[in-house]
């Protein structure tokens, strides 16, 4: 009897071991031919419901699969969708292709209700490492896995099933051996794949991934924790995403779910009329129940950019994503030249969604003072052409910038003239910033968010509140006012209150060997964003009135809260538990700090209005230098 009961919870471990339920995968491809037909005939009877002005529409349980096409989309994708509430409860989506899912665009006053979203086949691969090999020098260390039954096998990832297209990137995550907790310093890129095995394979990667420049001893995988029995994830990221909306006004999705991602999960952009403001109501970004996902979804859960209103985002959920929680943003780039006339700038930007970029008329552009933070110039883009041959894009490509080469390798090789209403006062290398469409009046409240590998909430807007959300196991910060300048993200950030949230166990990458700026000396941090003049400080107060007060912040890796470049900041009665005395590593000696303290203000507090008042420190460890330090 024992024996059966052993061979029958083994059983039972082996259903649960695999990448879907296992109803799932038993489908056939005639099972999953009627879904795509499903699909078709429920998207074509949507589109007329529309046409004739239905005030809703329901559709059925049961699974609809769409196939992503040559051109990178879906076929789901609905335009001018208006007056209507989509009711789906109980229905599934699912995504061929690691590319776009559930697209609505040029469309107002929708409501999405009770949908789910997944993706097959996954874009991610685990298994478990089962060998490892250390040996002095960079390149010469590898990891043997053994893929977990039924996921995409490692040299296939960066293939999309679909296409063909070799797209995206390769982020290397080490878990436990439960499969729970994300190994600290355990994640990078791989340099080389080979096959051993029809399920095994070597992984060659030089721990760490991202070496900080003071930091040049060689490390082994068993200085990171890295044994044998781990997990082990790899994630085909890229900028695709599964819920997408631009152009939009009115829309809100309720009780909405994505199990998958092959990059960000809900995206909204402005895109062409600039609106925004969507509504997501009880959403959920988790890991498919039934089955042994290490991830959810690959990227930000939550992502809106160059939108006139913020999102309101409430009662959410999101768990074991591969980057930020949420981010609010507008835009930035970096100033290549001025032209020959005063109100003509040439600017290297990203370029964006659909051949479109940042730069549009009617855009409002602030200039800032590469060395001191400050706004120098402002300006209404009259219009914009791309340069597309010398000595611009010659410039663009041949200019090494030695202060912060990360900025200028993601400002790309793309380079704008743009003709403003006025005179810019502008110098090679001084960044621009939106003044608007940056997502203005984002709430954030009530919301869920555990295991992640990058930042809680990225907010890089102006009249935000940010209140009673739950934040576990963040590897980055929880919260962070600030722009972003390595991904020029941002915006000038003010008007804030973050109030009565909870912080548990969160800068978790804080002293990583591999992280080394100072944003992430703070659970809740307002400043520069990373890498800006490596670890330099801008005399120039970017961000103002912000209020913090109520939070309890438990066990936090480095400091409780971190401000600079910053004015009229209030940090009142909020809750410390259990304050580390360790330094973040890397972080910290340019602030003349040698322990961590609860609250670092790097501003002068009069000069600049900084607040510190009635924050109550419980349980401080032996060696905890002190309560509040105000540095340079």
């Amino acid at each position: 009897m024992k024996n059966i009961m052993l061979l029958f919870i083994s059983a039972l471990h082996f259903l649960a071991a695999a990448p879907n339920p296992p109803d799932i995968t038993a489908w056939d491809e005639r099972i999953k031919q009627s879904q795509r037909d499903a699909g078709a005939k429920m998207i074509a009877a949507l589109v007329s419901a529309s046409q004739s002005n239905a005030a809703s529409f329901l559709i059925e349980p049961g699974y609809y699969r769409f196939t992503a096409t040559s051109n990178g989309f879906a076929t789901l994708t609905l335009s001018n969708i208006g007056n209507m509430r989509i009711k789906a409860d109980g229905a599934t989506f699912l995504i061929e292709g690691f590319k776009f899912g559930f697209w609505i665009k040029t469309s107002s006053n929708v409501v999405v209700e009770g949908l789910s979203v997944d993706y097959d086949p996954l874009p991610f691969t685990q298994g478990r490492i089962v060998d490892i090999h250390e040996e002095d020098g960079w390149g010469k260390c590898w990891l043997d896995i053994d893929v977990d039954p039924g996921y995409i096998l490692p040299d296939k990832i960066m293939q999309d099933p679909v296409t063909g297209r070799k797209t995206g990137t390769l982020p290397v995550v080490v878990f436990d051996r439960d499969g729970r907790n994300i190994k600290m310093n355990a994640w990078g890129k791989p340099s080389k794949i080979e096959r051993i095995t029809d399920t095994r394979f070597r992984i060659f990667s030089q721990p760490p991934a991202y070496p900080h420049p003071n930091f040049k001893v060689f490390m082994r995988y068993s200085d990171y924790g890295i044994i044998k029995g781990d997990r082990f994830l790899m994630i085909h990221r890229q900028a695709d995403c599964a819920v997408f909306t631009s152009s939009v006004a009115n829309i809100e999705f309720t009780n909405v779910t994505i199990f998958a991602s092959p990059g960000l999960n809900f995206v909204e952009t402005g895109h062409k009329d600039w609106a925004g403001g969507t509504k997501y109501r009880g959403c959920k970004i988790i890991r498919r129940p039934g089955t042994d996902r290490l991830i959810s979804g690959n990227c930000d859960g939550f992502h809106m950019h160059y939108t006139k209103k913020g999102p309101v985002i409430e009662n959410c959920t999101a768990e074991y994503i591969g980057d930020d929680f949420i981010n609010v943003r507008g835009a930035m780039g970096m100033i290549i030249e001025q032209g020959s006339e005063p109100n003509t700038v040439y600017i290297a930007s990203r370029q964006e969604f659909e051949g479109d970029h940042v730069l549009r008329n009617g855009i409002g552009i602030q200039v800032i003072d590469q060395d001191t933070g400050a706004v120098k110039s402002e300006g209404t883009v009259v219009s914009c052409t791309k340069e597309r041959g010398s000595p611009w894009v010659d410039i663009a490509t041949n200019v090494k910038r030695a202060v912060n080469p990360l900025v200028w390798e993601n400002s790309g090789k793309n380079v704008f003239k743009a003709v403003f209403d006025k005179p810019m006062n502008v110098r090679r290398y001084d960044y621009f910033v939106y003044k608007d469409n940056i997502g203005e009046g984002a709430v954030i409240r009530g919301n869920r968010f555990s295991y992640n590998l990058a930042n809680g909430i990225r907010m890089q807007s102006r009249n935000m509140l940010i209140e009673n959300n739950t934040f576990e196991f963040v590897r980055g910060v929880g919260v962070t006012v600030a722009a972003y300048c390595q991904w020029l993200e941002g915006a000038v950030a003010g008007n804030v209150i973050i109030r009565s949230n909870s912080f548990i166990d969160c800068q978790r990458g804080a002293h990583e060997r591999s992280i080394g700026y100072s944003e992430s000396l703070g659970t809740i941090s307002i400043r520069t964003g990373a890498r800006l003049g490596v670890e330099t400080l801008l005399p120039g107060t970017l961000y103002h009135d912000i209020l913090i007060e109520g939070n309890t912040i438990v066990r936090p890796a480095a400091a409780a809260f971190f401000v600079a470049n910053a004015s009229n900041v209030t940090i009142r009665g909020n809750r410390i538990i259990e304050p580390s005395s360790l330094m973040a590593s890397h972080a910290g000696a340019n602030y003349g700090l040698n322990g961590n303290f609860g609250v670092i203000i790097c501003e002068n507090p009069i000069e600049k209005n900084i607040i510190v008042e009635k924050n109550l420190f419980e349980k401080k460890p032996s060696g905890f230098p002190g309560d509040v330090f105000y540095g340079k």
